[in-house]
């Protein structure tokens, strides 16, 4: 405002001078004027430079959970193992399979038959592998306490015979026992004849039991006719070529023992027998379907050779009915010894006979074979199970179904 002030002076004594009213007394400055109005806004001045950055703000709150991730793909089955018993010839044996033989356990590389694991591995065949080493023997442990008197030693040999003595007097009868279900054996089958349940009778080789009372039916025409009142037990074979001359066989069972003898002397006390106390497993079911014996899961890998090398052998097995009757064969294998037939027990097992049949498992005929196996190798270790196996019925192999079966075994 006072820049504007200074202004209006001096055009106002430009005004004067040349105006002639120019005095020199003039030159005297008056009061101040009012202010005058407040001019117009000026332009904008240029933007000013930029402020320093501010600090960094804290963090946000945690966002919420993501969706499920995607599941992954499924990882391969793994590769299982089946446990086919004790090492037995004959056998197939498939990939994986695992075997025993001499204490030590073998898996198979593939199929195979009659190729022996231990062999096999020694020579590098690549048929089996081992899967376990049987362990060495430990040294001997420490003296055990002294144990329990043992049981009664068997009898010592009989001295000579004395002299007759006089007849006893008569025992007293033991109760009868309950009847078992057998076979009844009428030879060559004759027409006009009756037939019971249970009879067998022979036509043209082969062996047929009767299923029910029956008179003029003709077993050979009733089976291919599927008549239902006659199943083939054993059907007759085809002559085959000439065999070469075999080995000499085994001893033969003993015979039924004769009379009772006069009462000798009693002979001299014999030694303590060693017995070892009886171990039993049972398991089951278990069905077989072929006509070589096959071992069960029921059995015992290390069972060790008492003094005298014998081992006694129980075994039991429970069956169940099938599509048809059938005989199955139940026996025990120690080692990689050969089964024989002659030791087995032949169990009857009949088939289904009504449209609606029987739970499955259920128990219709049992059996029990008690087997000594003798001159083994004291203090070894052997392998002890249970086999079954069936016959051939109507011309193919019936399966052997059990319920349950156990097996004893006890050395001495």
């Amino acid at each position: 405002m006072k820049r504007i002030g200074a202004l209006f002076l001096i055009v106002a004594s430009i005004f004067l001078v040349q105006c002639g009213s120019f005095h020199p007394m003039a030159q005297n400055q008056g009061p101040a004027g009012p202010q005058g109005p407040a001019g117009p806004a000026g332009p904008q001045g240029p933007a000013g430079p930029a402020g320093p950055q501010g600090i960094q703000g804290p963090a946000g709150p945690t966002g919420p959970q993501g969706a499920q991730g995607i599941a992954g793909a499924a990882g391969t089955p793994g590769q299982g193992f089946t446990f086919r018993g004790a090492y037995a010839p004959g056998n197939v044996y498939n990939a994986y399979d695992l075997t025993t033989e001499g204490g030590s356990t073998y898996v198979a590389l593939h199929v195979n038959q009659n190729v022996d694991p231990a062999t096999d591995v020694a020579g590098a065949g690549g048929t089996w592998a081992v899967e376990a080493l049987a362990g060495a023997q430990g040294p001997t442990g420490p003296q055990g306490a002294q144990g329990p008197q043992g049981p009664i030693g068997f009898p010592g040999a009989p001295g000579l015979p004395g002299p007759t003595g006089p007849m006893g007097p008569q025992g007293i009868a033991g109760v009868a026992g309950t009847p078992g279900q057998g076979f009844h054996v009428r030879g060559a089958y004759a027409p006009g004849n009756v037939y019971n349940a249970y009879d067998l009778t022979t036509e043209g080789g082969s062996t047929y039991v009767a299923l029910q009372v029956n008179q003029n039916v003709d077993p050979a025409t009733d089976v291919a006719g599927a008549g239902g009142t006659w199943a083939v037990e054993a059907l007759a074979g085809a002559q085959g070529p000439t065999g070469p001359q075999g080995a000499q066989g085994p001893i033969g069972f003993p015979g039924a023992p004769g009379p009772q003898g006069p009462t000798g002397p009693t002979g001299p006390q014999g030694p303590a027998g060693v017995f070892t106390p009886p171990v039993s497993i049972s398991g089951g079911p278990y069905t077989s379907y072929g006509t070589s014996y096959v071992s069960t899961p029921v059995g015992f890998n290390n069972i060790t050779v008492g003094p005298s090398g014998t081992v006694l052998v129980i075994a039991k097995a429970a069956f169940s009915f099938d599509t048809t009757d059938n005989v199955c064969y139940l026996n025990s294998a120690v080692n990689a010894l050969p089964i024989d037939d002659a030791t087995a027990a032949l169990v009857y097992v009949p088939g289904l006979v009504f449209p609606q049949p029987p739970p499955p498992l259920t128990p219709v005929a049992s059996g029990e074979v008690t087997n000594t196996y003798t001159g083994l190798t004291p203090g070894s270790r052997v392998t002890v199970g249970l086999v079954i196996k069936s016959s051939t019925v109507n011309g193919g192999p019936i399966p052997c179904q059990t319920t349950s079966e156990t097996l004893t075994v006890q050395t001495y």
